[in-house]
């Protein structure tokens, strides 16, 4: 997800980024409301920071009557007036933050410029090594786990839930070798 500063300072960065990747049309009006949202976002922080500001102030003042005997019910009460009127602002602040976060989470991440303009299918290969093998004949390794009895997904199911394998024999031996010299590596080695 994208920092919010990102918005304030930088926008043009970003409207640039979502041209190159191909999705500013699609992420424009994504990206307008972002910019307003986060202006609205500061105005309401700054209105919320002066009324509890000026609370305080009233709470003092308050402080100060009921410590010199005066009377301070019209202080009071105004001062709950505006609590209320602070968790109001509060509410929208948090509405807003909501939505402003919503939007940044879907637009993508900004590309490096020696990155190709547009989608997956301009990418370019940099580099290869080896050949592809044929997955023809290419049994999945669960399947070659199972065969060879270190492996039993059925019952690792019904033990504990869905995705949680249970190792049997050398498989469990395997695993516990494997723990061991990872522990030992981490604690020796990594401190």
């Amino acid at each position: 997800m994208h920092d919010v500063r990102l918005v304030r300072e930088r926008l043009g960065d970003l409207r640039e980024a979502m041209r190159r990747r191909g999705a500013l049309d699609s992420l424009a009006p994504q990206l307008d409301r972002c910019e307003v949202l986060e202006r609205e976002r500061r105005l309401r922080i700054q209105t919320v920071e002066e009324r509890k500001a000026a609370r305080n102030v009233s709470s003092q003042e308050v402080a100060r009557r009921k410590k010199a005997g005066e009377p301070a019910d019209d202080l009071i009460l105004r001062g709950r007036a505006e609590s209320e009127a602070i968790g109001k602002l509060e509410g929208e602040l948090a509405a807003i933050e909501d939505e402003l976060t919503g939007i940044l989470a879907e637009v993508p991440n900004i590309t490096l410029a020696d990155v190709p303009a547009g989608g997956e299918e301009h990418n370019v290969i940099v580099r290869t090594w080896g050949e592809p093998r044929s997955s023809a004949g290419v049994r999945p390794h669960w399947d070659v786990a199972a065969a060879l009895g270190i492996l039993d997904l059925e019952r690792g199911a019904k033990v504990s839930g869905s995705g949680f394998p249970l190792f049997r024999g050398r498989g469990a031996q395997l695993v516990r070798a494997l723990m061991s010299y990872f522990l030992g590596l981490h604690t020796g080695t990594h401190g």
